[in-house]
């Protein structure tokens, strides 16, 4: 049985393949659904609270361990979207000390293989091959920039995720990469140079209804540059050993690409300049097994993520299909104000789709190193 939302969007529900009796008069209703995906985390997960006053998932045997749970979303065009997820963890319903039936679960994407299993064979390539590689064992599809970091990768008997993660801090395009991995909701690993924004893949207009443009009723910006800057963007060094070269390469630069839709870091540049050296990290001694910026990498990687300091919380009523790390165009207009000059591109960092009630909506979190106007205190770029 589907339950409506505002007459618009469809959700079923089903656990081990049997599909849940939702609403009215069944004795079974779902409070809330929260489905997340994000850079910061290594799968999407799941969170369901359900009230189930009839006791249907305890009789049906469908709390189990790593019970296959599908979520199916539809929309007025009768097209669906499927995701899988694997029950992790459950509140126990059977309550010696009260009559409560509120069931919370916990779960994570349907990804056994890539979560759970671990490898111990070795890879001889970019780490966009390799990711490539992963994708193709762990049953995902794969999103990749193509890197210039050929090596042979091990894994040390790390479950594939943490293979993937770990590789990709070393993933190395250019001299003004910053290479980022996330896996999206339908199952896709995507790893990108975040540096590089490319053309937007979707629009998003805030207080305005415009054609061809996904309509935000709700927009949050923040800004957190103190403690980024103070880790690495005022300054910091990278001491580079070699076991061959007696002499060491010192790195305390980052080069950024050119973007033409931005004006400024959101980095004061009287603190800079006060700031001196910074912080100075001594890499290990390298004995020469490894691709030439690896060290490179995982400074540049760190320090040109740690500018990624301005973030804007969208809110929008219907499916997006944007994906994670997708670069959308986001126009801040209202009545008031022509443009703001929060606009701009921006990336996507994390998504959350969420059904509470008899509503549904999605949270799109999108962060951007720049910001569009000039300042005399702000470092340009």
């Amino acid at each position: 049985m589907a339950l409506e939302v505002e007459g618009r969007i469809s959700l079923k529900i089903y656990f081990n393949g049997k599909e849940l009796p939702i609403g009215y008069g069944t004795g079974l209703a779902i409070n809330f659904v929260h489905m997340s995906s994000s850079t910061r985390i290594a799968v999407p997960m799941i969170h369901i609270s359900l009230s189930d006053s009839v006791d249907y998932l305890v009789t049906n045997k469908l709390l189990f361990d790593n019970c296959l749970i599908t979520i199916v979303i539809g929309d007025q065009s009768n097209h669906s979207t499927t995701y899988e997820f694997r029950l992790n963890s459950f509140t126990n319903p059977n309550s010696a000390v009260s009559d409560k039936r509120t069931i919370e679960v916990d779960g994570y994407l349907n990804l056994v293989k890539y979560w759970q299993s671990t490898s111990f064979t070795s890879f001889t390539g970019t780490s966009s091959a390799l990711m490539a590689d992963i994708s193709a064992k762990c049953s995902l599809n794969c999103i990749s920039d193509k890197t210039s970091d050929s090596q042979t990768w091990f894994p040390r008997n790390l479950p594939y995720y943490e293979w993937a993660r770990s590789t990709s801090e070393r993933g190395y395009k250019s001299e003004t990469s910053c290479m980022q991995l996330g896996i999206d909701m339908s199952k896709t690993l995507i790893y990108k140079d975040v540096a590089n924004m490319e053309t937007p893949t979707a629009k998003i207009s805030v207080g305005i209804h415009k054609s061809g443009y996904l309509f935000a009723v709700d927009a949050s910006p923040t800004s957190s540059p103190g403690s980024k800057n103070n880790l690495s963007g005022y300054s910091s060094s990278l001491v580079e050993q070699d076991l061959l070269d007696p002499t060491h390469k010192t790195t305390s630069k980052v080069k950024l690409a050119t973007r033409t839709d931005s004006k400024s870091l959101s980095i004061n540049s009287e603190v800079k300049s006060a700031a001196g050296a910074g912080r100075v990290k001594f890499g290990p001694i390298d004995p020469g097994n490894v691709h030439d910026k690896y060290e490179q990498a995982l400074y540049q990687n760190r320090r040109i993520t740690n500018l990624f300091v301005n973030k804007l919380d969208i809110i929008v009523k219907e499916p997006s299909g944007i994906k994670l790390l997708d670069c959308v165009k986001i126009d801040m207009d209202n009545e008031h104000r022509e443009v703001d000059k929060l606009g701009g591109v921006y990336r996507l960092s994390s998504k959350v789709v969420y059904f509470q009630g008899m509503d549904y909506m999605e949270k799109l979190e999108f962060t951007t190193r720049s910001v569009s106007y000039s300042s005399d205190k702000l470092v340009a770029g």
